[in-house]
């Protein structure tokens, strides 16, 4: 073969190589959310039941919406019965998710082939397989369960590629299935149509597409959807109210008012949503204007609609049938700008280099913030547990035939029968399954719990329970939970757990946590151990707080701890560890995390034993902060005994500002961290005080221990008591070096507690006072 043709042919096999990879890639990873139980009813749940019963004869026959009795009142998308015969080959819903995930990443070739052919630069071309893959708003399509319209990803981009390249029967075979994906894809096709007869100057051809795929679409949603729709009109109109009535009326208000149409859109959030989209080709697609309006009826779907996930770029699935255009949009236009560059003299191959280039940085900063490869920022391998293992055991102890209401997250793990609802819907079920410890989406946790304790006292019992599993039956006898149920709770801190020990009167200690931030925003785990006997009525309080005011920012009145609903305190074993943990939430910085026990409206005093654990005024303890704060550990030789009585008293930390160079007028903070032998026999006070070089008092805190929240004679024996002063430094303090001195004394009779040195004091830090001029 000649050089030149070896030299051709190697993005060629790049290309493919990339798509293969990402094919792979996201096959495996959807597969293994649905083992790690992270696909739902919508609609992986709602698309198996509907595959599984047109596979048995039924024709897109399900029963998980209720007031639906078939697929075709929410959708039209006859693609399924090309679907559907997979399952006589293996009847599964990860069969649903392999097709999507390898149908859309075979987009990438597409994008490739019209990049080649358009740039005339075939490593140039590279660029686009590759951001394919990597583009977050199609990530967030493969992996948001199953959905029919994903496929219209890919087809609609080679029903383009073959558009452009002349091959019209290729074009019209892919603009045929993509058509079969949704009802208003149709819309796309026609301006697939549009833009032969106008662009191309394809008179025949374009018209024929037209009227194809807009008779398609209009048939779709005037005709199927409204004939089985329990509304009598498409369901999803709704979300449209007040742009007109039905869909002739959406039509009308766009053509007579359409700047109600612009404002509906710029308040959903259009610029933010088309800068999420384009961003990662570099806003190369507005280029090409004419493609890119191709994919205006999806734009149009989504952010004129009141949903807020479809006005959403990323997570969801309805970017899918916009990306194509975006992709091909970015392709002519990079390929427009190169061809104008020619005209002037310079080099194509050049732009088409430096605009992918140029672009490639916006590519991973997008995949880095929203992606899901291991390059993104919240990529995790999703881990099948023990506990998903033991929900396996108990979903295969339901029998075939029998109807069952699943909770969303366990639906599509029960979905191939013909009578699945979503829980709470339970009709005629015999069977409920339920996983407490999962978030839930139609019920509050504490709904849930009071709906399960309903049944238990009606005709409902327990066919098994284990580790926050429950599997109801109609007519079982056992009304009371074993205490394998509740193992979910029961745990052992993990390695990154904070260890601390805190005790809250005689009840409870907590003995570690963990604060981690998560895609969807910050989750507090803590991990307590009971000590003594608590009431009905202990109730954990975990908080966040805002670091400016104090005031409370999230805890758990809203969105409470799972744990404690079904294993409260007074259930705890003395000796087990038991794991509660608040749901993620979006907290704003700077903020504190702290946690109070209370029994009914009191608050449990709480002792610290172990921890850089401070102490709050409603009688919570403050376990961290975020962003964490800039302290350093002074350089003094610690533990320091200072001779309290009747028992003595150790200065084990000495925190300062971790910069030596401060300014005068700005108050200066300082941490100490006593070790307690016990109590002492009379309130004494800390003080801290700065001296100048000459030794002269120019500063100082003086105050009980913690802000006089822990008098010295309440101390417990090996209590730690972390106790912060700021010392207000003058404005008028020379520039120069300054001592800092800490000791403890007698408010009563001004006599300082031996502490072993000349003045009975400790220099425990030096800083520098600098020239602010």
């Amino acid at each position: 073969m000649p050089r030149i043709m070896q030299r051709r042919s190697l993005p060629e096999y790049i290309a493919w190589l990339i798509t293969v990879a990402g094919l792979l890639f996201f096959v495996a990873l959807t597969v293994q959310r649905h083992n790690a139980f992270l696909t739902t009813a919508f609609d992986l749940g709602n698309y198996d039941q509907a595959v599984w019963n047109t596979a048995h004869g039924r024709p897109l026959r399900l029963t998980n919406i209720p007031g639906v009795d078939i697929r075709l009142a929410h959708h039209v998308e006859p693609i399924l019965f090309l679907i559907a015969p997979l399952y006589w080959l293996w009847s599964d819903p990860r069969m649903l998710l392999i097709v999507q995930a390898t149908v859309v990443m075979a987009g990438a070739l597409p994008a490739y082939w019209l990049a080649r052919r358009r740039l005339q630069d075939d490593w140039a071309a590279l660029f686009f397989p590759l951001a394919w893959v990597l583009y977050p708003p199609l990530e967030g399509v493969v992996l948001f369960d199953f959905h029919a319209v994903a496929l219209a990803s890919s087809l609609l981009l080679f029903a383009f590629n073959w558009l452009d390249e002349g091959r019209v029967r290729l074009f019209a075979l892919a603009a045929f299935l993509a058509a079969m994906t949704k009802e208003e894809i149709g819309f796309l096709v026609a301006l697939m149509g549009a833009y032969a007869f106008f662009v191309q100057g394809r008179r025949r051809l374009g018209l024929v597409t037209m009227l194809a795929g807009a008779g398609w679409s209009l048939f779709a949603i005037e005709v199927v959807t409204a004939y089985f729709s329990p509304k009598g009109e498409h369901v999803f109109l709704s979300y449209y109210e007040g742009l007109g009535d039905g869909f002739w009326g959406l039509v009308k208000t766009a053509l007579t008012a359409p700047q109600r149409i612009i404002m509906r859109a710029l308040e959903g959030g259009a610029i933010r949503y088309l800068a999420t989209i384009l961003a990662p080709l570099g806003f190369l697609a507005l280029l090409a204007p004419e493609v890119l309006l191709i994919a205006a009826p999806s734009f149009a779907v989504n952010l004129l609609s009141s949903s807020e996930p479809m006005r959403t770029p990323v997570g969801f699935h309805y970017p899918a049938p916009i990306t194509p255009f975006v992709f091909a949009a970015s392709i002519v236009g990079l390929a427009r700008l190169a061809h104008w560059w020619r005209a002037r003299g310079g080099s194509p191959q050049h732009v088409a280099r430096v605009g992918v280039l140029l672009a490639l940085p916006l590519l991973m900063w997008a995949h880095r913030q929203d992606g899901a490869t291991p390059l993104a920022r919240w990529f995790e391998w999703p881990r099948v547990t023990e506990h998903h293992r033991i929900g396996e055991r108990i979903i295969a102890r339901i029998p075939p035939d029998a109807a069952v209401s699943a909770q969303w997250r366990l639906n599509p793990h029960v979905s191939q029968r013909e009578r699945i609802y979503q829980f709470p819907d339970v009709r005629d079920a015999d069977y409920v399954l339920i996983d407490v410890t999962i978030p839930l989406l139609l019920q509050h946790p504490n709904d849930l719990y009071r709906t399960v304790q309903e049944m238990l006292a009606g005709e409902w019992g327990i066919e098994a329970a284990e580790d926050g599993w429950l599997l109801l039956r109609r007519g079982a006898s056992r009304k009371t939970f074993p205490d394998e149920f509740y193992t979910f709770a029961r745990t052992t801190p993990d390695g990154a757990a904070v260890p601390v020990d805190v005790q809250f009167g005689n009840a409870v200690r907590l003995v570690g946590y963990t604060l981690t931030e998560e895609r969807k925003g910050w989750r507090l785990t803590l991990y307590w151990q009971r000590v003594g006997p608590a009431s009905a009525d202990t109730h954990l309080w975990p908080f966040y707080f805002d670091l400016r005011t104090g005031s409370v920012l999230e805890d758990t009145s809203l969105r409470p701890m799972v744990e404690t609903i079904w294993y409260p305190p007074v259930m705890w074993k003395e000796g087990e560890t038991v794991r509660t943990r608040m749901l993620p939430w979006p907290v704003p910085e700077p903020f504190g995390v702290a946690v109070q026990v209370r029994q009914g409206e009191q608050a449990l005093s709480p002792t610290v034993f172990a921890g850089d654990v401070g102490y709050r005024p409603e009688g919570a303890v403050w376990l961290t902060q975020h962003p964490p704060a800039r302290w350093a550990d002074a350089e003094v030789a610690l533990p320091h005994r200072f001779e309290t009585t009747p028992v003595p008293t150790e200065l084990v930390r000495v925190q300062v500002p971790a910069d030596e160079y401060v300014t005068a007028g700005q108050p200066y903070t300082v941490t100490l961290t006593w070790q307690a032998g016990g109590a002492t026999d009379v309130p004494l006070t800390v003080f801290t005080q700065v001296l100048n070089e000459a030794g002269q008092l120019v500063a100082q805190h003086d105050s009980q221990p913690a802000v006089g929240l822990r008098p010295t004679v309440d101390w417990q024996p090996g209590e730690r008591i972390q106790d912060p002063h700021i010392i207000a430094l003058p404005a008028d303090l020379p520039a120069g070096r300054y001592r800092l001195i800490v000791g403890l004394y007698d408010a009563q009779t001004g006599q300082r507690v031996p502490a072993g040195t000349p003045d009975n004091a400790l220099e425990v830090h030096q800083f520098v006072v600098q020239d602010d001029k």
